[in-house]
């Protein structure tokens, strides 16, 4: 099952982190990203991939993602590189993208 699946990778991750110079470091952000975004997804539901278009209407899933990350992307370059803005900016970024990943996932099924 899908649960099953989730702890044997978490495994795999580990023990692959012990082989890397800074394994645990990347490991232990990848999962504060993951915590953000599910906490985010638990208060928004599936806004991202699923909006619920009251003034877009005509914005796709696809072009609304893009569009938050040309925001952030924008936002990144009138911050000071390294302020606390600037790092919640590019985490925000980052979450873009991964969500930007498990919509292609699931359009073609490899959910």
């Amino acid at each position: 099952d899908t649960e099953t699946a989730m702890q044997e990778r978490l495994v795999a991750l580990q023990d692959l982190a012990r082989s890397c110079p800074m394994g645990f470091e990347i490991l232990s952000q990848s999962l504060g990203l993951a915590g953000l975004l599910l906490v985010k997804n638990k208060a928004y539901g599936n806004s991202a991939a699923d909006p619920v278009r009251i003034f877009s209407r005509d914005l796709s899933a696809d072009s609304g993602i893009l569009v938050r990350m040309d925001d952030k992307l924008s936002r990144l370059r009138a911050l000071e590189v390294g302020s606390p803005d600037w790092n919640a900016t590019l985490w925000d970024l980052a979450g873009y993208i991964v969500l930007w990943f498990v919509k292609d996932q699931r359009e073609r099924g490899d959910g």
